[in-house]
């Protein structure tokens, strides 16, 4: 049989495991903060270009767990043609992939 950890070890990684969980979180958060802020901006330009590939992952998760800033964000980039409806959201969308596709 192994020897068991002391309590203090016991605590110590205990500490440092919620410690690193909530600094990726916090690390995560601000990220996700700065993409809106990036793709707000990016929305407001005179002349939008479309959203990279990665803003719109990250927008995406977002919506799915309930960030309605996201929502909009992705929604107007859709509407404007700046980001591509995933698949899944096409028969949701209140105009047709057809009429999408054309610019109508």
């Amino acid at each position: 049989m192994g020897i068991r950890p002391s309590a203090a070890d016991v605590m110590h990684f205990i500490l440092d495991t919620m410690t690193t969980s909530a600094i990726q979180a916090s690390i995560d958060a601000s990220l996700d903060e700065y993409v809106k802020d990036r793709v707000s901006s990016q929305l407001q330009a005179d002349s939008p270009t479309p959203l990279n590939a990665e803003d719109v992952r990250t927008l995406r998760k977002l919506v799915e767990s309930g960030d309605s800033t996201a929502a909009f964000l992705l929604g107007r980039a859709t509407w404007k043609r700046l980001a591509v409806p995933d698949d899944n959201v096409l028969p949701l969308l209140s105009i047709t992939e057809e009429n999408y596709e054309e610019g109508e």
